[in-house]
Order: C-alpha cells, then structure tokens, then sequence
C-alpha cells in the first residue's frame, strides 16, 4: 500500500514538473501577433544616446500621396535620398532625426512638430536608426527658396539656419519609389512629381535604410490621400 501511494505521488510530481516546463516555455514564447525580433522597436524617451539617426518624409498633395528627398553631393554617394546624419553628443535618437531633417529640409519644419518622434517606433539598419513621418507638404520649389541668412534656428529663436547641407529637393509618387525598392537593387529613374530633376536615382546607402523601414513596417508601404 505504502509503495503504490509512493509511485501515485511520483506520477504526480512528474507531470506537475511537466506543466511548469510547458507554462514555462509558453511564457518565453512571443505570443500569436505579436511583433517579431525584426520589427521596430518603441523609441520612448530615454532611449538610444549617440547614434545616427534620420527621417523619411512623406505627405499628401490633395489625393496624391508623395515622398521627400534631396540630392546628397558628398563623395561616394551624388545621388538622392532622406534625410538624416551624425549625431551630437548627448542626444536621443530622436533628437538627432529630428535635427537632421530640420537642417536638411532648410528648417522648412518646425522642430517642436517632431516631438511626436518620441514615441514612435525606428528602424534599425546596421548603426542608422530611421523613422518615417507624415508631414504637410511644402513645394520643393518653396524649400529651395527659404532664406537661409534670416530663417529662425527654432521657432522660438533668433538665428540662422545652420549645417543645411542640401539645396535640391524634390517630391517623388509614393508608389513609384515603394516599387522601385520592391524591384530594383540600386533604385535608379524613379518619376518626380514636384521639383528638378525629372528623375531620380537613390544611392545605395538611402535604399538600403528605406528597405529596412519598409520591411520593419515603420515606412507603411501606401497611405491614403483626399477627402
């Protein structure tokens, strides 16, 4: 008798073990839907300090849904693409997008809209972070012609706009520079909509950190435009 209550119990404690193995490994698991390793990570403030970062612009033009750029003249690269750069000691991820798209668009963007970045969630392509942002459209013409002696720093501030590093901007169809990712290696010809050049090619670099936004989801891959 004592030995068959000594087996039932060791029956017991086996499958008890069992359990809190299966418990266990179902804890570790990500759960059905939820993001996987290769999703984008929530950037919340505090969060990632000294690393380049940058932004890519989108907007609606009445029904039209476009995609900013500019012409990156450094060596190696003369071609087009988003905007975004080194950064400055002590800054968060999102500061250093965030100031980056500023310079670059000619400080046609109010810094303080770009809080919003905080929140939002990046895309990482080996040490570049990315966001995507959907800001109103201003004519590549109208960037281009900002007066970069007077322009405000900030808005709240006096100053210049510094460190523009661009002076070619165009906007391009949003579904013609997704396909363009989708089916070339090296984006090249792709159709503007507003501004010079009536075609663009992207450098590899910009292609390569837009493909892993889009693969990431953080660069939706259409947006819907009109009324």
């Amino acid at each position: 008798m004592i030995l068959g209550l000594m087996q039932k119990l060791r029956s017991a404690a086996l499958l008890f073990g069992l359990g809190a193995i299966l418990l266990s490994d179902n804890a570790s698991a990500a759960p059905t839907g939820s993001p996987a390793a290769s999703q984008p990570v929530a950037s919340p403030e505090p969060s990632l300090i000294d690393v380049n970062a940058g932004i890519i612009p989108y907007a609606c033009k009445g029904t039209q849904s476009l995609i900013l750029l500019a012409f990156d003249p450094a060596f190696g690269r003369r071609a087009w693409g988003a905007f975004g750069g080194r950064f400055k000691r002590g800054e968060h991820v999102w500061q250093t997008a965030a100031r980056e798209f500023f310079e670059e668009t000619n400080c046609a963007y109010p810094l303080r809209d770009m809080a919003v970045l905080r929140e939002r969630a990046y895309s990482r392509n080996g040490d570049y972070y990315t966001y995507a942002m959907r800001v109103p459209y201003i004519s590549a013409a109208a960037i281009a012609g900002r007066d970069s002696t007077s322009r405000s720093a900030t808005p709240a501030e006096g100053g210049t706009c510094r460190d523009v590093e661009r002076s070619r901007w165009v906007w391009v169809p949003y579904h013609a520079l997704i396909d363009a990712l989708d089916t070339t290696r090296e984006p090249i010809g792709i159709p503007v909509s507003d501004g010079l050049p009536s075609e663009v090619d992207l450098w590899a670099g910009a292609a390569s950190s837009m493909r892993s936004a889009l693969a990431d989801g953080v660069l939706p891959r259409s947006i819907v435009c009109g009324p």
